[in-house]
């Protein structure tokens, strides 16, 4: 696998992302270098999506997302990871989420095309969670597999799978969303990687990477 894109976000605390990214927010502290790890947070009352997005080179599958994640309290929200066809902030594209609340049925989900693939898993703030996302060309179709684990080695097993995924809901347009009820809940990122390999079939629409939060 070759890194398309990595960020751990290790540099001075600053309103401002860089790395190379462009920000969408409401406020500046909206999204911001904390503790050499990405902020999303919602600090004022507009519920509008915050994001950061980066362009990158066409992706061959297969590809994986991985970072790092924790929530910093125990309130609704939740974190999106998507390939789309555009930056628009919008979740049409194939994906997979995870929602922050414990003892929550279907909290951790896949989007593939208009369906979606659920299941449940208890996640808690304050908890380090590393998440992996492996899009993988089957012959025909995507498969997509979702895997968290408490510890930086990959589980044997994906917690939830999408199996032959339309091909046509591709795009290199790659978005992390969070959606969050109410001011003061925040969620951490670190040790981002988008990364591919020359195998299978290549996306053919327009690329970018991004973080997003509605």
């Amino acid at each position: 696998m070759a890194d398309v894109v990595i960020d751990d976000f290790n540099r001075a605390n600053s309103n401002t992302v860089g790395g190379g990214w462009t920000e969408y927010e409401e406020v500046a502290t909206d999204l911001q270098i904390e503790s050499n790890t990405l902020r999303m947070g919602r600090d004022s009352a507009a519920a509008n999506a915050r994001a950061v997005t980066q362009g990158h080179g066409t992706l061959t599958y297969p590809v994986t997302l991985y970072y790092k994640i924790s929530a910093l309290n125990n309130a609704g929200r939740r974190l999106w990871t998507t390939i789309e066809s555009s930056d628009a902030l919008s979740l049409n594209g194939m994906g997979a989420g995870i929602r922050f609340l414990t003892n929550t049925a279907n909290n951790v989900s896949i989007l593939h095309g208009g369906g979606e693939t659920r299941t449940q898993v208890n996640l808690d703030s304050n908890v380090d969670y590393y998440v992996w996302t492996d899009y993988t060309d089957n012959g025909s179709n995507i498969d997509i597999e979702l895997y968290i684990s408490t510890s930086a080695t990959k589980p044997a097993s994906p917690t939830l799978s999408a199996i032959n995924v339309a091909r046509a809901d591709a795009g290199n347009f790659t978005n992390i969303y969070f959606d969050v009820s109410a001011a003061g809940q925040d969620l951490n990122i670190d040790d981002f990687q988008l990364t591919d390999a020359a195998a299978g079939g290549a996306f053919t629409k327009p690329n970018y990477l991004g973080f997003s939060r509605l």
